[in-house]
């Protein structure tokens, strides 16, 4: 398997049971099996904004390859499903969510946001 297979089925798997997906990374990297354990460090990490699942080391090691020009930032494209769009990037200010009714009168909500892109 190749690294674009891998890394479409990880992300595909985040998408689909995010809590999951990271308790499972969380498991696998810190050898925790208590799944009560595995739900407290999830909560944990949902709740703090600042809590990355890799160690922030890796930020700084890639901001020096950066600037060393060793790293080329190509967006990573995923082939669209369901009219779906990938965007990479952070969110920035807040979050608005608004509910919304379409025109049969069935409520839904939609999320206001930016996202900033390093290019």
């Amino acid at each position: 398997m190749d690294y674009k297979t891998i890394r479409d089925r990880i992300e595909d798997m985040a998408k689909d049971n995010h809590k999951d997906f990271v308790k499972a990374v969380i498991s696998m990297e810190k050898g925790i099996n208590d799944e009560s354990a595995l739900d407290k460090l999830y909560d944990a990490y949902m709740a703090n904004d600042t809590i990355n699942l890799l160690h922030e080391d890796f930020d700084y090691m890639i901001e020096d390859l950066r600037e060393q020009g060793q790293i080329k930032d190509l967006p990573y494209v995923q082939q669209e499903k369901d009219d779906l769009v990938n965007i990479v990037g952070n969110v920035v200010g807040n979050v608005d969510v608004i509910e919304r009714e379409n025109k049969n009168g069935e409520a839904f909500k939609v999320a206001n946001f930016f996202v900033v892109s390093k290019r």
